[in-house]
């Protein structure tokens, strides 16, 4: 991984479904659980076109600095934008970098 290319700033966000006093209703709120630099390119990655599931929705990947703990569950957020998560890859299982092809949703 080089760190030159690594220009953007995500949030990762984890969301936290709270009830109401009564057990009545729900909502979401997304808790910011860290942050990282890396690379947000347009498109899917060269990794992911085998598995077509991904290649309908996918509008991004991101490359970045392993992240212990990621799944689907959590979102990514840059300075104006929010990703879904698609599906991950730790590159080489070897705990260093991520590979996040990610959809782009409107908030």
């Amino acid at each position: 991984m080089r760190a030159g290319k690594l220009r953007n700033i995500v949030l990762i966000q984890q969301n936290l479904v709270e009830k109401d006093v009564a057990g009545g209703s729900t909502t979401d709120k997304w808790e910011t659980k860290g942050r990282r630099w890396c690379e947000l390119r347009t498109g899917i990655s060269r990794e992911f076109v085998d598995s077509a599931r991904f290649q309908a929705d996918a509008t991004h990947t991101v490359i970045m600095r392993f992240y212990k703990g990621l799944t689907q569950s959590y979102r990514l957020a840059d300075a104006d934008r929010l990703f879904h998560i698609l599906g991950i890859q730790n590159t080489g299982d070897r705990d260093i970098e991520h590979v996040v092809v990610v959809k782009e949703v409107t908030p």
